[in-house]
C-alpha cells in the first residue's frame, strides 16, 4: 500500500484552493527530502514523517537542525537509538500481543523499514524472516546489529 510517489502538483493545487491547513505526507526520510518539499511547495508548514521515523528513529533530530550541520549523530549513537527503538517496540508487542506468531508478524513488518538503515542486511534479514519464536528472532536481530554497518 505504500508504493508510488507523492503528487506534489496535486498538493499545490489543493493548497491554492483550500483555506484549511494542509499537512504534506510522503517520502520524507532526510533533510534533503524536507528541503526539496519546502522549495517545491513554499506554503507547506506541516509534514508527516511516519515511515521515515520507522526507518530512522533519529530523523526528527536531523530535520530540526539548521545551518550547515547535517544533523547526523555519530554512528554509535545512531545505532544505539535504532536499537533502543527496536527493543521498545518489541517489548510493547510482547506485552500486548497474544503469542510469538502475532508479535513476530508485527516485528518482521517493521524490518521492512528498519533494514533500510543498514548496508547489505540481506543475510541477517533472511534469519529474521525465518524466525518462528521470539528467542530465535532476538538472536537474529542481535546478529544484524552486530554484523551490519549503518548507511
Amino acid at each position: 500500500g505504500y508504493r508510488g510517489t507523492p503528487h506534489t502538483e496535486a498538493y499545490a493545487e489543493a493548497a491554492s484552493r483550500l483555506s484549511c491547513p494542509l499537512c504534506y505526507n510522503g517520502d520524507i526520510t532526510s533533510r534533503e527530502d524536507l528541503k526539496r518539499i519546502i522549495d517545491a511547495l513554499p506554503g507547506v508548514n506541516a509534514v508527516m514523517v511516519g515511515r521515515g521515523i520507522l526507518q530512522d528513529p533519529g530523523l526528527l533530530n536531523k530535520l530540526r537542525t539548521s545551518g550547515t550541520e547535517n544533523g547526523d549523530t555519530d554512528p554509535v549513537e545512531r545505532l544505539k537509538t535504532l536499537r533502543e527503538f527496536h527493543d521498545a517496540v518489541l517489548e510493547g508487542y510482547v506485552r500486548i500481543m497474544s503469542g510469538d506468531t502475532n508479535t513476530l508478524y508485527k516485528m518482521k513488518d517493521l524490518w521492512t523499514f528498519l533494514s533500510k538503515s543498514f548496508v547489505s542486511p540481506e543475510k541477517q534479514m533472511k534469519k529474521i524472516r525465518k524466525s518462528t519464536d521470539v528467542a530465535t528472532y532476538k538472536l537474529a536481530v542481535d546478529a544484524l546489529f552486530r554484523e551490519c554497518q549503518l548507511k
